[in-house]
Formats: structure tokens, sequence, C-alpha cells
């Protein structure tokens, strides 16, 4: 038996990208996590030691990458600790 809510939890992986900014000639760090298609399709490389396994629902919807500013390591469910 399937618990609840195991259903729709497929497992991804996401790096951080690797771009080129031609405005200041540079190379620069998107803000945002992608799969190896997603990166491919910003134009920019993954860079493989970032490698994190998230839920694919973390995902922009129907996109290969996740939100701007997106932290991995955010916890997620219920808030377990109060800092003051």
């Amino acid at each position: 038996m399937i618990p609840v809510g195991a259903m729709n939890m497929s497992k991804i992986t996401v790096f951080k990208v690797g771009l080129y900014d031609a405005i200041n000639d540079a190379r620069k760090i998107s803000r945002r996590m992608a799969t190896r298609e997603g990166a491919e399709m910003m134009g920019g490389w993954v860079i493989e030691e970032s490698a994190v396994e998230i839920e694919s629902s973390q995902l922009e919807a129907g996109e290969q990458w996740t939100p701007r500013d997106f932290n991995p390591r955010v916890s997620q469910g219920f808030q377990a600790q109060v800092k003051a």
C-alpha cells in the first residue's frame, strides 16, 4: 500500500546554473536552480558539485527550474522552532 501523499512525490536533481553575463563580460550563477535540461534551455551549464535532490513539485509549474532565490535547505512542513 502506498502512503497517502506519496503518489505525487517524485524526486528530481537540480543544480546551480552557471551563465555568461554578456553585459559585464563575466560568468555568474543564476538565482534559480535547474535540471540539466533546464540549464541547457537557459543557455547555461550545471555546476556538478551543487547537485541537490528535491520534490518535482518545487519546480516552477511546467518548467525545468525553481523559482528565483530558491533555497533547497529550507525545511518544509510545520515550523519546528521559533527564533527570537
